[in-house]
């Protein structure tokens, strides 16, 4: 992993700006998630924290996960 940030200044309200204007939600989002991965990680967080997270409001919410949506489409 990269000790720099390239994101920085990305939050919630440019995620939702860079949606509207690509018109594709979901690599703004992925983009602001990586933010907060890569800062998290830096910090001493492992990779597996933020898939335990991803995945518990994945399941909460009934978001497939990337691999499944692909195949339903």
């Amino acid at each position: 992993m990269m000790d720099t940030f390239l994101d920085v200044g990305m939050n919630e309200e440019i995620a939702e700006g860079i949606a509207q204007q690509t018109g594709n939600a979901w690599f703004a989002w992925d983009n602001y998630r990586r933010f907060l991965q890569c800062y998290g990680m830096s910090c001493g967080m492992q990779r597996n924290d933020f898939d335990r997270i991803m995945k518990s409001y994945k399941d909460r919410v009934g978001v497939p996960t990337k691999e499944n949506f692909r195949l339903k489409k």
